[in-house]
């Protein structure tokens, strides 16, 4: 059985500042940010989210392009008691 080698990329995640549209959405009306949440959901809660990097470059190297999903290899071995 031939194991095979992931190729291992080299991610680059942006943290772009946020605090001029947090500021932004402060500042809406209630009846604005309700009309919002209609509209597009639960969006504005992303602003306040903070992001983890590591799980990010950890996940992307996991990411199949070709089947668009996630696929893990577990290597199985038995146990030895």
């Amino acid at each position: 059985m031939e194991s095979s080698k992931r190729n291992i990329y080299s991610f680059k995640f942006k943290d772009p500042d946020l605090r001029s549209l947090r500021n932004l959405v402060s500042q809406m009306h209630p009846v604005y940010k309700i009309n919002f949440g209609k509209n597009y959901g639960n969006l504005l809660s992303i602003l306040n989210q903070q992001v983890d990097h590591t799980a990010l470059i950890t996940l992307a190297q996991f990411y199949d392009l070709p089947l668009r999903c996630f696929t893990f290899y577990f290597q199985l071995a038995p146990t030895l008691e």
